[in-house]
């Protein structure tokens, strides 16, 4: 059912009410906020070529990208994913994806935060478990090396981070969690991702304490030294 339509060259094309997601995606690969962009971008949505909107009125056009921000900016509740439940893999996948940016990976997002045809469910997923995400890596903060996080939810890592592609840095960690075997790749990515990062937290502390214990070994002795 839809509530508006525009006139283009004495067509009429009915405006949508919600946006499908990949009307969203085809549209957000444009910058709506440069005017010249914008009959190309009505012309998108309605599946129309450039050119038909070349007599288009000013009016008509900004009343269209009027009504289109709206839309692709609108969220509605759906329900998603358990993200407690999800595995170690599909967190990496995740976070690779949303690295890459959710007008390129948003189809693939789907795939595990729960389908959907409309980009007004998907982003109330997708905003979901960004918040979610943002939550585990505050928990598990000295685990990765992160500073803070700005006010914005952006997560900053600390300077000393070696600077490698997310899915370069989550590949070395599983691999490591394999003991460099390949046959354990996929048992890793397979596990609860809790459970894993409370072990990868383990180990590390583990680690940590083990150099303290070496690094106090090595003071006494050199105190013993200094003594004869």
């Amino acid at each position: 059912m839809v509530k508006f339509s525009i006139n283009i060259n004495d067509k009429s094309y009915p405006f949508p009410e919600r946006l499908t997601v990949l009307q969203w995606k085809a549209i957000m690969k444009y910058d709506i906020e440069s005017q010249q962009n914008w009959p190309l971008i009505i012309a998108t949505l309605f599946g129309a070529h450039p050119r038909d909107l070349r007599e288009a009125s000013d009016f008509t056009i900004e009343l269209g990208i009027g009504l289109l921000v709206g839309l692709l900016n609108t969220r509605q509740e759906s329900k998603y994913t358990d993200f407690s439940k999800l595995t170690f893999g599909e967190w990496v996948d995740l976070d690779v994806w949303i690295q890459d940016g959710v007008v390129k990976s948003m189809d693939k997002m789907l795939t595990v935060l729960g389908d959907t045809q409309w980009s007004d469910e998907a982003l109330y997923k997708i905003d979901a478990y960004t918040q979610w995400r943002s939550y585990i890596y505050r928990q598990y903060a000295e685990l990765f090396g992160l500073d803070f996080e700005t006010e914005d939810g952006e997560i900053v890592e600390a300077d000393d981070v070696e600077e490698t592609s997310p899915a370069e840095s989550w590949f070395s960690i599983i691999i490591g969690l394999a003991s460099d075997n390949l046959l354990q790749l996929d048992a890793v990515t397979e596990q609860p991702l809790l459970k894993t990062f409370n072990f990868m937290a383990h180990q590390k502390n583990k680690q940590i304490s083990e150099n303290f214990k070496k690094y106090k070994q090595q003071k006494e002795n050199e105190l013993q030294r200094n003594r004869k």
